[in-house]
């Protein structure tokens, strides 16, 4: 019998891997599988867990999509806002971005640019080169692995 489509295939899949990082994320910190739908994960729970991934030498673009799925998770099965991961996943992205400019021999500066009303301290020149790259790629996302 063939299932129903429901939702986009991008949905299916975030939601897949949220379920999928959730889990992971309890087994590694022994909590039973009855108890898990009402453990109240934090953002320390989700820090060790990181570490213990970049221990065991998991990839920045991995951690990140960890990160990406315990927020989907978060957002939609628990219907909360909390933990914040949001800072972890834009410490990761930049991390992601370092590395793809490192393998070319050129700077995130080099490779993206700047705007000229952009000023060094704003918050969201990160994300700004971030879509500079992306765009500039034509959405060739070799260039971002982690994106």
């Amino acid at each position: 019998m063939m299932k129903a489509q429901s939702g986009s295939s991008v949905e299916d899949t975030d939601e897949k891997y949220a379920h999928l990082w959730f889990a992971s994320l309890c087994k590694f910190h022994i909590i039973p599988d009855n108890e898990s739908q009402q453990w109240d994960f934090d953002e320390k729970h989700v820090l060790a867990f990181l570490r213990d991934k970049l221990a065991k030498k998991t990839p920045t673009w991995k951690r990140l999509k960890i990160v990406h799925g315990l927020i989907w998770y978060r957002n939609h099965v628990r219907h909360s806002r909390t933990p914040r991961l949001e800072h972890l996943r834009s410490k990761l992205q930049e991390v992601v971005i370092n590395d793809a400019f490192e393998q070319q021999d050129r700077t995130i500066e080099e490779a993206t640019g700047k705007g000229q009303n952009e000023l060094d301290i704003l918050p969201f020149q990160p994300f700004r080169a971030t879509n500079r790259v992306f765009q500039g790629t034509q959405g060739d996302a070799s260039l971002c692995p982690g994106l």
